[in-house]
């Protein structure tokens, strides 16, 4: 008798574990990153956007690529199941000989509502929302403008800097990015 009644604790244990993890995921599925718009200064021919196509299509995350030539940028198009990571797509673009002028992530969002330094995660990094005016809802597929030394102009970053140095960081030991809408 004592062993039945301990199997269903166990089954009301089990099973108030699995709602827990199912509801920590769905908090977790608040954003989905999509796709990326990556502007590469000095594309000049089709070799070198070969080229730079091939380095980025290295990377595991990466379902595909379309080079546009004639406006210098390439999107690039994530896989659903591996995490990915924006600072290795820009890399591959300055391993290819090139650099970056601009990047946007595409993050596929759920009625999530964005306030001035909103901050959500997403695969164990953070996204600190920055020049958010008033608070908005973010439902489909929403374009956010990466903010870093790495990702724009120098003349541009210039113009972020103070404002992204007076800004407190989401979490203090995770990667954090700083978006804009």
């Amino acid at each position: 008798m004592m062993i039945d009644i301990h199997k269903k604790q166990y089954k009301g244990t089990a099973l108030k574990t699995m709602a827990l993890l199912f509801i920590i995921s769905i908090n977790n599925l608040q954003a989905q990153i999509t796709k990326a718009v990556v502007g590469i200064n000095g594309l000049t021919c089709s070799a070198c956007s070969f080229a730079t196509e091939k380095s980025i299509r290295q990377l595991n995350f990466v379902d595909s690529v379309d080079m546009d030539l004639v406006n210098n940028i390439a999107t690039v198009y994530f896989s659903k199941t591996i995490k990915v990571n924006l600072d290795d797509v820009s890399k591959k673009v300055y391993d290819a000989g090139f650099s970056v002028r601009s990047l946007e992530a595409f993050f596929y969002f759920n009625q999530v509502s964005v306030t001035p330094h909103f901050c959500f995660e997403y695969a164990n990094d953070f996204y600190n929302f920055f020049e958010v005016k008033e608070t908005q809802l973010l439902n489909g597929e929403v374009k956010l403008k990466l903010i870093a030394k790495k990702y724009m102009t120098k003349r541009e970053y210039k113009l972020w800097k103070s404002k992204i140095d007076a800004t407190p960081l989401c979490h203090q030991t995770s990667k954090t990015y700083f978006v804009t809408l």
